[in-house]
């Protein structure tokens, strides 16, 4: 995926008007983390959380965004992380067997007004590399029991992979 592609995803479910403070759980190399970098505003913060160090460590952002890299297993590790303005989950949410007790789980660490963000292949049926996805369809009675008041599909694209992948905002 090109960082063009990432950015088109996430940019419509990122404020920007003010400084704010980002986890980017499930980070890899950092495709992701940079998208958002480009998208929030001048000292702004992101935490980019994934168990493999070696990829945290090739993670590059914009010049004007504080990162901080956490080597964790963001389904399994205590994040130890501030209040988020919001959480950017990009092919993450398909490794957590259970996912509405992980999604209640990392809202504790949302402030009120907070975003999440999901980009997600378009398909419920999991395989060895993508175990536990989630289509749009599934995904919006999945969020009305997680209790969010609204999901807001962002952008789609094609993926080589599963058909299509996604992007929503979770309010």
């Amino acid at each position: 995926m090109k960082i063009e592609t990432a950015v088109d995803l996430i940019k419509e479910g990122v404020t920007s008007s003010s400084q704010q403070t980002w986890a980017d759980l499930g980070a890899g190399q950092g495709m992701f983390t940079k998208a958002l970098s480009t998208c929030l505003s001048t000292g702004s913060t992101i935490y980019a959380v994934d168990k493999d160090g070696a990829a945290l460590g090739s993670i590059t952002v914009e010049p004007t965004i504080t990162l901080h890299t956490l080597q964790r297993d963001f389904v399994k590790d205590a994040l130890d992380l501030p209040l988020l303005d919001g959480i950017l989950m990009a092919n993450a949410l398909h490794f957590v067997e259970n996912q509405l007790a992980f999604i209640q789980r990392i809202r504790k660490n949302l402030k009120p007004a907070a975003r999440i963000i999901l980009v997600e292949y378009n398909t419920d049926h999991g395989n060895r590399w993508v175990p536990y996805p989630m289509s749009y369809s599934t995904l919006q009675t999945f969020s009305r029991e997680a209790g969010f008041a609204s999901v807001e599909l962002l952008h789609e694209v094609p993926s080589a992979y599963q058909g299509s992948i996604y992007s929503v905002l979770l309010r």
